[in-house]
């Protein structure tokens, strides 16, 4: 029987032993009061309280972006790189994934400081480095030679997306696209 996302991540709840998950969970009061603004801003501060304690490792993040903000697009980049360039070295990637509506589900309202996505990139770039730190669009938003609208697609979708390209080594090879493209 095939289990949908929020149902793996909602059975994993808690647990230690997931490696590339850490659960970071503490009671409404305890994050400072119980608005979306008071829980992205703790949202925020785990986040820093995360990268900071990070050992050193070249590192790259991708934020998928369901907007016209994208620097590039991921099929561009994963077509970059033939099999045989695509070496492997140590590298450590996290992937940033909002779903169809931002990162906190209601198109990233505001934390105290300003727009949620652009803090949580501004946060990745601050331990990695500008150069390290990209928004993807999933598509080719200019398929056709025409401008297109970025698709939204479910967070549950992206995520079995990503799973399959990290089996089939799309991953890897975008990340050879990006040092191509950007490094």
């Amino acid at each position: 029987r095939s289990q949908n996302w929020e149902e793996t991540l909602w059975r994993s709840r808690g647990r230690e032993d997931l490696p590339g998950l850490r659960w970071c969970t503490q009671p409404a009061a305890a994050s400072g009061g119980s608005s979306p603004q008071d829980g992205n801003d703790a949202l925020l501060r785990r986040l820093g309280e995360m990268l900071q304690d990070l050992e050193p490792l070249p590192s790259t993040a991708i934020a998928f972006a369901a907007s016209a903000g994208a620097d590039a697009s991921y099929s561009k980049l994963r077509s970059m790189a033939l099999d045989a360039e695509v070496a492997r070295h140590p590298r450590r990637l996290f992937l940033l994934l909002g779903g169809a509506h931002g990162f906190d589900g209601q198109d990233d309202i505001a934390s105290s400081d300003g727009d949620l996505e652009r803090e949580v990139m501004a946060l990745f770039a601050k331990k990695l480095g500008e150069d390290n730190v990209l928004r993807l669009s999933i598509g080719d938003a200019r398929a056709g030679g025409h401008r297109q609208a970025e698709p939204r697609f479910p967070l549950a979708t992206v995520v079995s997306f990503l799973n399959v390209e990290r089996y089939v080594g799309g991953l890897l090879r975008t990340l050879h696209g990006i040092d191509s493209a950007f490094n």
